[in-house]
């Protein structure tokens, strides 16, 4: 075992378990791995992919290791062991000292109308632009359009349990389309809380528990979003959201739409409604 004293990873994130991980998935810029517990972590070369869980390694190919061990003291990756107490961590949290709420809602307005485009067209963002169900015409993209309609409704006349049963697990990808969406109203929430200083962790808890499903890579996800452990991203987003004006924030914006293939828009489309309709207030 090599014992690697230089710094080969750039940062952690900061809700890292401990425990050993095998490899669970893996795309061009990220492998995912999951232990015993249904914890997920993966490895990134982009700092942009910065995350609660991740390890960004400074290489210029993310490459599939059968399995990570991880410690207080020690990362072991294949025959590699990092040791732990010089790697920075990736801070999960939004800084409120300078959040200005005037700006954030202004500018979140502004989103709305310039960066309608940006939006993936397979998306749940019909939901902010109803004009975009056109996109929906197969079967199966129907029956899913429906449903999401009805949980909207569900979620905009305050049955808000009742809205993420119906939207859960459903839609396309890894992480499927509905439980982006309960995330993104999760940090939603999360926001409101910061903007009107009102305490939503009740709220968030009920959300987490009614959106819990069988997929653990989702499990894993809507837990950092209800304990407001944002991705870079969107940490990156909301923090320029807030204190930039809307023309500074063209490539943040389009760097979270580009979160996964829809991933990202879903999200800031459930981050949106829960925002605009003032959940946990």
């Amino acid at each position: 075992m090599n014992i690697n004293n230089k710094n080969t990873i750039i940062e952690t994130g900061d809700c890292l378990k401990n425990g050993v991980y095998k490899f669970h998935s893996g795309f061009t810029k990220v492998i995912n791995y999951i232990n015993g517990n249904n914890d997920f972590c993966f490895i990134t070369n982009d700092c942009s992919n910065s995350a609660p869980n991740s390890i960004t390694k400074e290489i210029e190919n993310v490459k599939e290791t059968k399995s990570i061990f991880i410690s207080d003291n020690y990362i072991t990756i294949g025959t590699q062991k990092i040791i732990r107490k010089n790697i920075p961590f990736y801070n999960s949290h939004i800084e409120t000292a300078l959040f200005n709420p005037l700006n954030l809602l202004q500018n979140l307005d502004s989103v709305l109308k310039y960066h309608k485009a940006d939006f993936h067209e397979k998306s749940l963002a019909f939901l902010l632009f109803p004009e975009n169900i056109k996109y929906f015409d197969k079967a199966f993209d129907k029956a899913f359009a429906e449903n999401a309609i009805a949980s909207f409704n569900y979620i905009i006349s305050g049955n808000i349990l009742q809205g993420v049963h119906k939207i859960k697990g459903t839609g396309y990808g890894l992480t499927p389309s509905g439980d982006d969406f309960i995330a993104g109203f999760l940090f939603g929430i999360h926001l409101n809380e910061i903007i009107f200083k009102k305490n939503s962790i009740s709220l968030r808890n009920e959300i987490y528990d009614a959106a819990l499903g069988k997929n653990p890579f989702t499990n894993s996800f809507l837990l950092y979003a209800k304990n407001a452990k944002y991705f870079y991203r969107l940490k990156n987003f909301v923090t320029l959201l807030s204190e930039k004006k809307i023309g500074d924030l063209d490539f943040a914006i389009k760097q979270l739409l580009s979160h996964g293939a829809t991933s990202g828009a879903d999200l800031l489309t459930g981050l949106i409604i829960s925002i605009k309709n003032s959940v946990g207030l």
